[in-house]
C-alpha cells in the first residue's frame, strides 16, 4: 500500500457510509457467539460473528485489506495456498518447520492497529476497523476477515525472514502460521534465528510442531509430503480408499460431494495418484451426484473435479 488509506476510502470500499461503520463498530464486540471445538487433547474456542458483522468482514477480507502489499513468500493467500506453498521446497534435503504458538489469540489489538497503521492505514481508519475484525481484546479465530489481518500482521516478520533465508541461501515460505526453510545446508542455527525475530515481534513458537529434517528424514509441510514430488499422507489416500467401499454399498460416512472434492485435491497434489483414485471412484456402482444436480449417468474426469469450489474439497491444512 503505497498511499496513506483513509477513512473515506474504506468506506468507499465497503460501499457503506462511514455513520453505518461507525455504528457497527460500536457494536461489533457482542455480535459473536462462541464455540469450543477439541483439536486432539486441547480445545480450539472459535468465534462466530453475526451475518451482518460477517458480511462486512468478508468484503474488508475481499476488497480492503486485499490492497495491502505482502511479501511473496506468504501462501495463505488468494490464488496461491497449501499445493503452490509446498512446492516451493520440492527436492530440497534439509527443511525446518516452525509453527507459530497460538497464532491469533496471541495477537492482541495493539498488534492490529500497529500493524493497520504501518500497512498505510489513517489513524481514523484504523481506530473503526480494528473493533470490526477484534473481539475480547484479541484476533479471533472465524471470522472471514482474520487470515487477512493476520498476514497484515505479520508483514514485517516475513519482510524480516526474506532477508534472512536470502542471506543464507535458501527458500522461506508462510502458510498462514506454519513456517517452512529449506535449502542445502543443516537449518538449525537458522531455525533458531527465525525463533529470535518471531519473539522480537511477540510470537512464540510451538516446540512440540516445530521440525528441523536432514536428507535421512521424511519431510512433511501442512500435511503434504515433500520429496522430489508431492504427495497426500498414506492415512489420508486410505481414507478416500475406504470412504469409496462405503459409498458402494451405502454406509459412506462422507457425501459423494465430499469425496469427490478430496480426489479433486489429490489430482492436484499428484497427478498419478489421483488418477488412481479416478479409476476406483469411476468403478463405483450407482453414483449420484450430490446436491441439487440431476444425475447425469457420464464418469467424472480430471476436468470436472479441478472445477469443485474450495469448501466442497474437505481439506484441511
Amino acid at each position: 500500500m503505497h498511499r496513506t488509506v483513509g477513512f473515506a476510502r474504506v468506506a468507499r470500499l465497503l460501499d457503506m457510509d462511514r455513520s453505518d461503520i461507525v455504528d457497527l463498530a460500536s457494536r461489533a464486540q457482542g455480535m459473536y457467539h462462541t464455540m469450543v471445538i477439541p483439536v486432539g487433547q486441547k480445545k480450539r474456542i472459535i468465534d462466530v460473528p453475526r451475518p451482518e458483522l460477517k458480511t462486512v468482514q468478508r468484503a474488508l477480507h475481499d476488497r480492503v485489506f486485499s490492497t495491502v502489499p505482502l511479501s511473496e513468500s506468504v501462501y495463505s493467500v488468494a490464488g496461491a495456498g497449501v499445493i503452490a506453498n509446498a512446492k516451493r521446497h520440492l527436492a530440497q534435503p534439509h527443511m525446518a518447520i516452525l509453527d507459530i504458538e497460538a497464532c491469533f489469540p496471541t495477537t492482541t489489538v495493539s498488534m492490529v492497529q500497529c500493524a493497520l497503521l504501518a500497512a498505510g492505514f489513517d489513524e481514523q481508519a484504523t481506530k473503526y476497523l480494528t473493533p470490526l475484525v477484534t473481539v475480547r481484546g484479541r484476533l479471533p479465530q472465524g471470522p472471514p476477515s482474520s487470515p487477512s489481518v493476520m498476514n497484515i500482521v505479520l508483514r514485517d516478520v516475513d519482510f524480516e525472514l526474506d532477508i534472512l533465508a536470502a542471506h543464507a541461501g535458501v527458500v522461506y515460505t508462510r502458510y498462514m502460521d506454519d513456517l517452512c526453510f529449506s535449502g542445502g545446508n543443516d537449518l538449525r542455527a537458522l531455525a533458531s534465528h527465525a525463533k529470535i525475530i518471531l519473539r522480537r515481534h511477540g510470537f512464540a513458537t510451538n516446540a512440540i510442531k516445530n521440525r528441523v529434517w536432514g536428507p535421512a528424514d521424511p519431510h512433511t509441510l501442512t500435511k503434504v509430503i515433500v520429496t522430489t514430488e508431492l504427495n497426500a499422507q498414506p492415512e489420508y489416500v486410505q481414507a478416500i480408499v475406504t470412504e469409496l467401499s462405503r459409498l458402494a454399498v451405502g454406509t459412506n460416512l462422507l457425501t459423494p460431494a465430499q469425496i469427490r472434492g478430496q480426489i479433486a485435491w489429490i489430482c492436484a497434489l499428484n497427478r498419478r495418484a489421483g488418477t488412481r483414485l479416478l479409476k476406483r471412484w469411476n468403478a463405483v456402482p450407482g453414483r449420484k451426484p450430490s446436491g441439487r444436480r440431476k444425475p447425469s449417468g457420464r464418469q467424472i474426469s480430471l476436468r470436472s473435479l479441478r472445477s469443485l469450489r474450495p469448501r466442497d474439497l474437505g481439506v484441511k491444512a
